[in-house]
């Protein structure tokens, strides 16, 4: 069996293989990871993970994308993968035991908490989010220009991989719908730090990566236009650009919430966001958001901290009375 035009031994015991040098290079190069559309997970807990999400997928197509082609386990412990015995039968997947000293050449350090790699095939790229979103994870039936998403994840321009799997790993916990990722210099959310960060959640979330605001707010209209209800857009900001520590009040949200987080080092302010174009001509309520903190020392919360704390709230309660600071997007949002 080979990879990549490189064949696939059942023992791989030197960093110097050359299927340890393809996977190293997925591991590392966007471009590579783009051209073979194919991305490296690390760790049994992302693999089982993935693994559970396969067994729940009803979807054939989702199934067909979305298993393992490669599983690498340390020789010295090759009992750990028994769970997945069931699954390597139905979709061939291939089992190869390494050293650790394998895996920390494909993990470019050493790694001592991954004892697993494993390899997935995401699909080619779409041409539209509703299309991109189909191919990077959704499943269901019907229409998937049709899908629904109740609660929608921006994160707007942020360059920091470990918070950008953070985040993807908290939008797989908290039940968020989709992850929209913004700005031509925003992280890859298959960097390997982040797949590392967000156990890979970003295999089993739906979401798309576009340059600019222009195809969000094309999707966001779209997507109003589907549910029915008030919908609400949060732009999370430092407490002092919101309500002055006051908790607003608020309008009840009954329909599709998107919450937007911006990138660490400018904020919203470096970091435009179309607040009118998001109103839809008032039919959105838009407003920022803050988590209010006690300790005056504190000026900021990290914003994949932040996020999570957000995306809680706004699983958990999706009317007015949250107590967030919170009120309406001003024009430094823009």
């Amino acid at each position: 069996m080979s990879f990549l035009g490189v064949h696939i031994p059942p023992t791989i015991t030197s960093p110097r293989n050359p299927l340890v040098r393809v996977l190293a290079k997925l591991t590392r190069d966007k471009v590579a990871r783009n051209t073979a559309h194919n991305v490296v997970v690390f760790g049994r807990t992302a693999l089982a993970d993935l693994v559970r999400s396969h067994e729940s997928a009803a979807d054939g197509e989702h199934r067909k994308h979305f298993s393992p082609k490669i599983v690498m386990t340390l020789a010295t412990d090759p009992t750990r993968l028994p769970s997945l015995a069931g699954l390597r039968q139905t979709d061939k997947i291939l089992h190869v035991q390494v050293t650790r000293e394998v895996v920390a050449a494909v993990a470019g350090t050493d790694s001592r908490s991954s004892d697993m790699l494993s390899v997935f095939r995401f699909p080619f790229w779409a041409p539209s989010i509703p299309d991109y979103i189909h191919f990077s994870g959704w499943h269901g039936n019907g229409n998937y220009h049709d899908f629904k998403a109740a609660r929608i994840l921006v994160l707007n321009g942020l360059r920091d991989p470990g918070n950008v799997g953070t985040l993807f790993r908290s939008a797989a916990a908290f039940g968020w719908d989709v992850v929209l990722v913004v700005g031509k210099e925003a992280v890859d959310p298959f960097n390997a730090k982040a797949m590392r960060a967000g156990k890979a959640a970003m295999l089993r979330v739906p979401w798309a990566a576009v340059n600019d605001w222009s195809a969000v707010v094309e999707w966001w209209r779209e997507q109003c236009i589907l549910q029915p209800g008030m919908p609400s857009v949060w732009i999370a900001d430092l407490p002092s650009a919101s309500s002055g520590g006051m908790s607003a009040t608020g309008e009840a949200c009954t329909g599709p919430r998107m919450l937007v987080l911006s990138g660490e080092a400018h904020g919203v302010a470096g970091n435009p966001i179309p607040v009118d174009e998001l109103a839809l001509e008032g039919r959105a309520v838009v407003e920022t958001v803050a988590v209010p903190m006690a300790a005056q020392s504190v000026e900021s919360l990290n914003v994949a901290t932040a996020g999570a704390v957000l995306m809680w709230q706004g699983a958990v309660q999706s009317v007015a009375g949250t107590g967030l600071i919170r009120s309406p997007a001003v024009a430094a949002a823009r």
